[in-house]
């Protein structure tokens, strides 16, 4: 009997899938691929997926950035099929079906590209520069209590409150210093 013809027993290999992006897109296909006969790579340039929706809640103190950002490796922890790699993805080599990352490429049978959108600051680039990020809203945070702490607030008739740096502060007249 010839090798060919010779049965095998050895399993099929199982496809392999490479999700790019850990945002809600990747981390919903990845999710979706749970109970599938095949090995999901997730790829991510950070290890942490984010909900950007409420970093403005961090930058307030109203919530700890552990709150919003979450290990991608222990949102996929129980899901025996699925593992994460973090990496800069430079490109796709589709003839090779390879996925290009700064120091290696990783193999894919299934592609998946959920890199997410690009945010729109209607006009205002000096917004957008890095804000979104959770060191940049720590540092904010960090600015607006330390303001606080420095700061005089001041009570005029109408109970306005006026808070400002004590370089700034002026006391209007009728006004009174509560801090100093």
């Amino acid at each position: 009997m010839s090798a060919a013809a010779t049965p095998s027993h050895a399993p099929p290999p199982r496809p392999r899938v490479v999700i790019v992006g850990a945002g809600f897109g990747g981390l919903a296909a990845a999710r979706t691929l749970a109970r599938t006969p095949a090995d999901v790579t997730v790829i991510d340039c950070r290890n942490y997926h984010l909900f950007q929706s409420l970093l403005y809640q961090v930058a307030t103190a109203a919530l700890s950035p552990a709150d919003i950002a979450w290990p991608i490796r222990a949102i996929l922890g129980q899901q025996g099929n699925a593992s994460v790699q973090m990496g800069k993805v430079m490109g796709v080599d589709a003839g090779r079906r390879e996925v290009i990352l700064e120091d290696r490429q990783v193999p894919f049978d299934y592609l998946v590209l959920a890199t997410g959108a690009r945010h729109s600051y209607f006009g205002l680039g000096a917004v957008g520069g890095g804000s979104c990020l959770v060191p940049d809203r720590l540092a904010h945070r960090l600015v607006v209590a330390l303001n606080w702490l420095w700061s005089y607030v001041t009570f005029e008739r109408g109970a306005r409150l006026i808070v400002g740096s004590p370089a700034e502060a002026k006391v209007p007249s009728g006004g009174t210093r509560l801090a100093a």
